[in-house]
Formats: C-alpha cells, structure tokens, sequence
C-alpha cells in the first residue's frame, strides 16, 4: 500500500509540475501575443531584431524636442533653443553664439515630426526667421542620441540636429508622408533608406518635394530623376532580355528600375574596374559577392553564379 500511495504522490507532483508549467508558458505565449499586438498598434518590430519600436509613440511628443538645439543652417555658431510653444509648434529665439545677440526666431512644427527609420531618425519641418523679416522654411533630420538608445525610447529625450534642406522662402507647409522602400542591412552594396514626401504652398500653387532619407550620412537629399544627375542607357542581357541603367555623370550605375524604387545607394555604384558587363550588371543589381565568386542578391538568388544570373538562369 505504502508504494501504490508513494507513486500516487509522485505522479500527483509530476502532474502539477507539468501543469504549472504548461499555465507559465501559455501565460507568456499569450503575453506575447498581446506584446506583439500592441507593438504592432504602435508601428511594429524593426530590423529583425524582435525588438519593438513604437514608431508612433517614440518621437510625436512635446516633450521629446522641447529644449532641442537647432542649428542654423549656412550661420555657423547661430542656434535656438526651442523653448516656447504649444501641441502643434515650438519656438526659440536665434542666437549669435560669438556676439550672444537675438537674430530671429525658429519655429518648429511638432504635429508635422515624421519618424524615417529604425534608427530613431525623424525629420520636421521648420521656418527660420530673421529679424529683417526674411522667412526661410527648412525640413530638418534630427535623431535620438546614440548614448539613450541603450536604456529604450522611454528615455529618448536628447535629441540631436544632423541636417537640414532648404524648401524655399516664404512658404506655408501642407500635409507631410512617409513612404518606405526596401532595405537591406547587412549588404556591402545595399541601400537603406525611406523617403518623405512634404507637401506645401508657395502663394496659390501647391508644390511637393521628395527627400531621400538615408540611414548613414549624408543622411538626405532632394530626389531627382536619372536624367536630372547622369541618363539612361538601355542594355540587353545574356538571355536577350533588355534593362535600362541610370548613370551618374561620375560613371558610378544601378539598375533604373531600383532606381527608381529607391534601392540605389545615394550616387549609385561604383563599377570602375569590374571587366565584363556579367559582374556590372550584378552589382547594379545590388549583389554582394562570397569568396566562391558566387553572390547574394536577395533569397531566390542566394549563392547565384554571376553568368547565370546575367542569362537568366536565377530568375
């Protein structure tokens, strides 16, 4: 009897053993499951790391700019501080760091920030405004300090001024979007990158500019056609299929199609020294070659020898 009650006690133990086991993990699964919602209400997982970045919540706050230094473009030692303002803008005098005199006024449009990368880029539009009463609008890239970003965005509150591109004078800014591209980290020849698409209004005319964000500097720049930065030359492929390529007055190449899309590197590829059109017409295409002279494109291609992939055999 003693070893019928014995056992009994040991599978009882098991089982609630097995049991609170299972009840944690389901628990956590559902966790989650939950976690991933939310993150994916926010803006979603980035880089494919399983790390959420809530693109909504990260930058959109009064808070996360107020005190920001904004660097006054083409004035060396000239900034503001953004001190003043209310949900849809910030402003702050300008000030000659040399002379320690009030030039002007920024004003900085907090309901128009737009985040831009994984990186915690954002990009806002902003006017300065000089004491003449000269009015210049700028859209400006600012990112969160690299030494925040180790203790999450909930204490993302430096932030840094990288950049900035002048609009035009005497504007008023219209609705602003942010339109992703593909990306491709971890490729020698990849590109990575969004683009911003700031409406506005130069008296009755409405006008677009479209910036091409990149990831590593220089992080921006108006985006032109190929025949505004080189033109277009049409080319046949081993297998008789034609392409087109856009190239630079440099030279420098890539695929018009990606081009295009905006998955160039800014100022293409360098092909110098490449020795038949097989290896130009892989690296236009973004290839990153392995020591067996075999090369990675994206995953259909992986490992695809560069005839081959110049004759249409990877398709």
């Amino acid at each position: 009897m003693n070893i019928k009650f014995k056992q009994k006690k040991i599978f009882i133990s098991i089982s609630v053993v097995v049991i609170i086991l299972l009840t944690i993990g389901y628990i956590v699964n559902i966790g989650e499951a939950i976690n991933r919602f939310k993150c994916g209400k926010r803006g979603g997982f980035w880089g494919g790391t399983g790390m959420c970045y809530p693109i909504k919540d990260l930058a959109l706050k009064k808070e996360n700019v107020t005190g920001l230094k904004i660097n006054i473009p083409e004035k060396e030692n000239w900034f503001a501080i953004l001190s003043n303002g209310n949900q849809e803008s910030l402003s702050g005098f300008i000030e000659n760091l040399k002379t320690g005199k009030k030039t002007g006024e920024v004003i900085f449009y907090i309901d128009k920030m737009k985040n831009i990368s994984g990186e915690f880029e954002f990009i806002a539009p902003f006017n300065v405004i000089y004491e003449s009463g000269d009015k210049y609008s700028y859209l400006g890239l600012f990112s969160f300090s690299k030494e925040k970003r180790e203790k999450g965005y909930h204490f993302y509150k430096n932030v840094e001024h990288l950049d900035s591109y002048l609009v035009d004078q005497d504007i008023v800014w219209g609705e602003n979007s942010v339109s992703e591209s593909e990306w491709h980290d971890g490729l020698g020849y990849g590109a990575s990158f969004n683009f911003v698409k700031q409406e506005y209004f130069k008296g009755d005319e409405k006008k677009e500019i479209v910036i091409d964000v990149y990831r590593n500097a220089p992080y921006f720049s108006l985006h032109k056609t190929c025949d505004e930065i080189g033109y277009v030359v049409t080319k046949n492929r081993g297998d008789g299929k034609g392409y087109s390529v856009c190239v630079w007055k440099n030279g420098n190449q890539c695929d018009l199609n990606r081009y295009e899309r905006r998955m160039c590197p800014r100022g293409g590829f360098d092909v110098s020294g490449l020795d038949s059109e097989a290896e130009i017409y892989a690296v236009i295409n973004s290839a990153v070659f392995y020591e067996d002279n075999t090369f990675y494109v994206s995953p259909e291609h992986n490992h695809c020898v560069v005839d081959d992939y110049f004759n249409g055999k990877c398709d």
